[in-house]
């Protein structure tokens, strides 16, 4: 059962899109937050019998990491569409310090 609902997880993370750095912080809060998707799997985690728990807990790892990898790339994707965007090519490249000194 928790197999089931880790491996669906999985492959949900790996279809993310983000267009913009807030969809990718309202995906981070949706799988890894507090009361995100990977921490109710953390709280099934305690009910799995002894002998599996070896084999789910390296599984529940993967997918931890697949989704603050997968996530991170999203977010660094974003912020860099956004930082051509943002540019002023007008502006000057340092600041210019107004009056003189007395």
């Amino acid at each position: 059962m928790i197999t089931e609902k880790i491996e669906q997880l999985m492959a949900e993370v790996r279809s993310l899109t983000a267009a913009s750095r807030e969809e990718a912080e309202a995906l981070r809060v949706k799988y890894l937050g507090k009361k995100g998707l990977l921490n109710e799997l953390m709280a099934d985690f305690r009910q799995v019998p002894a002998e599996s728990k070896k084999a789910i807990g390296i599984r529940l790892n993967e997918l931890k990491t697949l989704a603050q990898e997968r996530i991170a790339a999203l977010r660094d994707s974003a912020s860099c569409e956004q930082e051509q965007e943002d540019i002023d090519l007008t502006r000057t490249p340092y600041p210019i310090p107004l009056g003189t000194r007395h």
